[in-house]
């Protein structure tokens, strides 16, 4: 063989031995993360069983993963991050965490949400869920809000009944 195509071989393989999957067990900085999202919003089992994958060879198995640097594999309960990175834990994390606190939602719908959720900003916010109609309004209006009132109005989401989160359009 070219001593080329040995390196390129190399490099490849290398990049494949370097993947590794832990459990979300293992890392206490998501467990951190999510106590923070419990105490703002409502409680919610961690996940522990959920997988995280470092290594960019888990990208070529989702749709479009070439361009990512992390995302969450609902299919196979893993999160899957190019590198180890606090930040892009943080993200999949807050997108795992709206799953299991309401429900898979459009990525339009919850891009938002999770770019508000990755603030450290400490909001004052009320210790009172407001009324189901007025959810829907604000709802409609969240484009307008700011970040501390875009945490209050997931707050209050996560804490209403699920009837009220239901009701509320996707779009």
């Amino acid at each position: 063989m070219k001593p080329a195509t040995v390196l390129i071989f190399s490099l490849g393989l290398a990049g494949s031995l370097s993947a590794e999957c832990t459990t979300l067990k293992a890392h206490p900085s998501g467990r951190q993360i999510w106590l923070v999202w419990i105490a703002k919003f409502t409680e919610i089992p961690y996940p522990e069983a959920t997988q995280v994958c470092i290594g960019r060879q888990y990208f070529y198995e989702i749709k479009g993963g070439a361009q990512m640097a992390s995302a969450l594999d609902r299919q196979k309960t893993r999160i899957i991050l190019r590198s180890k990175n606090s930040a892009h834990l943080r993200h999949e994390l807050a997108h795992l965490y709206l799953d299991l606190a309401w429900k898979v939602l459009p990525y339009k719908i919850s891009e938002p949400l999770v770019k508000n959720m990755e603030q450290h900003k400490q909001c004052q916010v009320q210790n009172s869920v407001v009324e189901g109609g007025d959810i829907e309004a604000r709802w409609r209006k969240r484009h307008l809000a700011n970040t501390c009132e875009t945490e209050l109005l997931l707050r209050d989401l996560l804490r209403a009944p699920k009837s009220v989160r239901e009701a509320l359009p996707l779009n």
